[in-house]
């Protein structure tokens, strides 16, 4: 399925779309234990290819963000992991311009990326755990490197494992496409 094909299904068919991403992302926030090791990344950069409409993108990202954070509680930094996602989401619309292993191995790394920036600015800028300082920031970016390391593995990990289940389920049902457009 190409995006121009996602972008003709029918509004109703938008719609639940739209419902299962939001419940997709409000459930990958609390299947982990271990620190930033969640497939929420890897769902963004795969949800952004499928809504051309940025608004109703950021839209979703923040109200799955808002209401899982209504069960695992409000932070400080929030603005900016959301802030973080939503970037994410843009940045992947234009990297996967086709649904490819490589950009999509690239689009995982390069919203790692982006996350830890934005959401370690947000924690050196809100939390007050670092001076306000040059080496203040730095120091925080250092301590997030182990939430960096986890959340490159599991963003790798999920997008891979989200790609092979996508051309398998495609290849062995060929006619999906066509099931989709009805």
């Amino acid at each position: 399925m190409t995006i121009k094909q996602f972008t003709s299904f029918k509004n109703s068919t938008r719609y639940l779309v739209i419902l299962f991403a939001v419940m997709l992302l409000i459930t990958s926030r609390s299947l982990s234990f271990i620190p930033n090791f969640t497939p929420t990344i890897s769902l963004i950069v795969f949800i952004s290819i499928m809504f051309r409409n940025n608004y109703i993108l950021a839209f979703i990202i923040v109200l799955s963000q808002l209401i899982s954070d209504y069960f695992l509680g409000y932070y400080s930094s929030m603005l900016f992991v959301y802030l973080g996602y939503v970037l994410i989401a843009l940045t992947s619309k234009y990297i996967m311009k086709n649904l490819s292993f490589i950009h999509i191995i690239g689009a995982s790394c390069i919203s790692v990326l982006i996350f830890y920036l934005v959401s370690n600015y947000g924690v050196w800028h809100m939390m007050g755990l670092y001076e306000y300082s040059l080496n203040g920031l730095i120091q925080c970016y250092i301590a997030g490197i182990p939430f960096l390391k986890y959340s490159l593995i599991s963003t790798l990990l999920y997008s891979t494992t989200i790609y092979v289940l996508y051309k398998v389920t495609l290849s062995k049902y060929s006619n999906i496409e066509s099931l989709l457009h009805k």
